[in-house]
């Protein structure tokens, strides 16, 4: 048995194992054994979208008021989700679990092909982390942006891949963030207006969607919560200072952007020096897939961590990342970068081993993830807009000299 099919084989085994688990000893008993939190009701973040058919069929609005939902939170999510769920009927519990489990399923075949394809020990722990399992454990729909957001960079066509960014982005805004891999970052011959092409035709149709739809979406973002227990981002980083130290939030919130955004500005002018001492440029991984999503990974952590706090869940997409990031030449960088994601994304794991200095040592990590890719997501970037070559040179006269 190869390498490739030995990380598979052991994914496989992990989730046929935790279903089995589930089957014999019960939810809240397997899912505790892997220190993973679960919710009062099972696949609980799917249950919102369940309990608003139900304020619907009341006459509520669940943007305002969420009766059916057991806590009564209102709904966070983008308005698009209510006609998908009525048309399935996920109020009927059989069609509830049909729709969790079926892209649950397609979730974890993703991360399988991921396997098969860049086979990895990096790779697999990640895919059995803390994180995933979080949003496993609780059914979100994170797990269908992810699979949409996968097929459209592994697809040829920049139609579909534009259709998969665009339906993703809809669903659940933040794959906006990761839009950047819609550019055609390819070290080839034609304009920029042509290279971006497809991004500019996502850009035009997510700004629409979101002028339709503004005031249903930001009231639905003003409702949503993160719990610094459980989640990542320079908001969370500040609610924090505030609770423990008593800094006031928007000071340090503004000094940790301001921070962040110096950090890569720095960086984008020192890339020409960065990137042929990290390796970056290097002919293996210069123009290939795997640039495509780590540009899509890296933009939806860092831009997701610097601008909103998000649950470990999201995480999910630093996995994208893994292929491109295990082929950088530099030795430390590489295995700084990767040892931090696995740490950032098992912080159930973390507090179980250490207790609480696992919790503030798990936040540290998650921190440093976030200097560390944006570090290579900007060198990347800037080295590739600098190097990109232009269009074909215009074809010569063949009639003679002009006059």
């Amino acid at each position: 048995m190869n390498t490739r099919n030995i990380y598979v084989f052991l994914f496989v085994i992990f989730y046929l194992l935790l279903a089995s688990g589930i089957l014999v000893f019960g939810w809240n008993a397997a899912w505790s054994v892997l220190n993973v939190h679960t919710l009062s009701q099972t696949f609980g973040d799917m249950r919102s979208l369940q309990g608003a058919i139900t304020s619907i069929a009341q006459g509520y609005d669940p943007y305002f008021e969420n009766p059916g939902e057991i806590n009564g939170l209102t709904l966070n999510y983008p308005p698009v989700w209510i006609p998908i769920v009525q048309f399935l009927h996920i109020e009927k519990p059989v069609n509830f679990y049909g729709f969790v489990l079926a892209f649950e399923v397609g979730f974890l075949a993703c991360l399988a092909a991921m396997l098969w394809r860049y086979p990895s020990i990096w790779l697999l722990l990640a895919a059995v982390s803390g994180a995933i399992l979080m949003a496993l454990e609780r059914g979100n729909n994170d797990l269908v942006i992810f699979i949409l957001v996968y097929l459209a960079l592994r697809t040829r066509s920049a139609a579909v891949a534009v259709a998969g960014f665009l339906l993703a982005a809809v669903l659940k805004i933040f794959p906006v963030f990761g839009a950047l891999a819609l550019f055609d970052w390819r070290r080839r011959r034609g304009s920029l207006l042509a290279r971006g092409s497809a991004l500019g035709f996502f850009g035009v149709a997510f700004v629409l969607y979101i002028l339709i739809y503004r005031h249903t979406i930001f009231h639905g973002m003003t409702q949503t919560t993160s719990a610094g227990i459980m989640s990542y981002g320079l908001k969370v980083m500040s609610f924090l200072a505030e609770e423990r130290a008593g800094l006031p939030f928007d000071v340090v919130n503004g000094v940790l952007v301001a921070g962040s955004v110096l950090f890569a500005g720095i960086v984008a002018l020192l890339s020409g020096r960065i990137a042929p001492v990290i390796g970056v440029e290097d002919t293996e991984i210069a123009d290939t897939a795997e640039l495509k999503m780590f540009v899509a990974g890296a933009g939806i952590y860092c831009l997701s961590f610097l601008l909103t706090s998000n649950w470990d869940y999201r995480m999910a997409f630093c996995l994208l990342t893994i292929p491109f990031v295990r082929r950088i030449p530099h030795r430390l960088l590489r295995v700084a970068t990767l040892v931090t994601m696995l740490f950032a994304l098992n912080q159930f794991a973390m507090i179980a081993a250490i207790g609480p200095a696992g919790g503030a040592l798990n936040v540290l990590m998650k921190f440093l993830l976030f200097v560390l890719l944006t570090g290579i997501f900007t060198t990347v970037l800037t080295r590739r807009l600098q190097q990109l070559p232009g269009p074909p040179p215009a074809a010569l006269p063949t009639g003679g000299m002009p006059d």
